[in-house]
């Protein structure tokens, strides 16, 4: 029961911190074309909506891996196209659960493939 308390513990530590960033800015300061986004600059992370799921969908056939993973929150980076942080949960082959990062890039055009996704395992470690 401890190790769940401090796994619960942590993963709010994570998610209150990640709600309370900022978007920063790039040294221009121009505007992105996504939702209001500044150029270089990440949002807050927010609940998945459609579109991000069909990226993420995606991204998570890329990594060609038995491992299931499903999404609790979104942020996203406007560059030449878009970057994409997915937080999740995880449960690998042989049953093991974690939480991750699945990071992604997608261009501006229409058919572009979704690129250089990885996953960032959320290191968890009892007090």
């Amino acid at each position: 029961m401890k190790p769940f308390l401090c796994f619960t513990a942590s993963l709010a530590v994570i998610l209150t911190a990640s709600l309370a960033l900022r978007t920063t800015g790039s040294a221009s300061g121009r505007e992105g074309t996504r939702r209001g986004a500044i150029v270089g600059g990440w949002t807050v992370h927010k609940e998945i909506d459609t579109e991000a799921k069909a990226v993420f969908d995606r991204a998570v056939a890329e990594l060609k891996t038995e491992t299931k993973y499903q999404p609790l929150s979104c942020a996203t980076q406007v560059v030449s196209g878009l970057n994409y942080a997915f937080l999740c949960t995880a449960v690998d082959a042989e049953g093991n659960g974690y939480f991750c990062v699945i990071s992604c890039y997608l261009a501006a055009r229409a058919d572009a493939p979704v690129d250089l996704v990885s996953e960032r395992i959320i290191p968890f470690r009892e007090p």
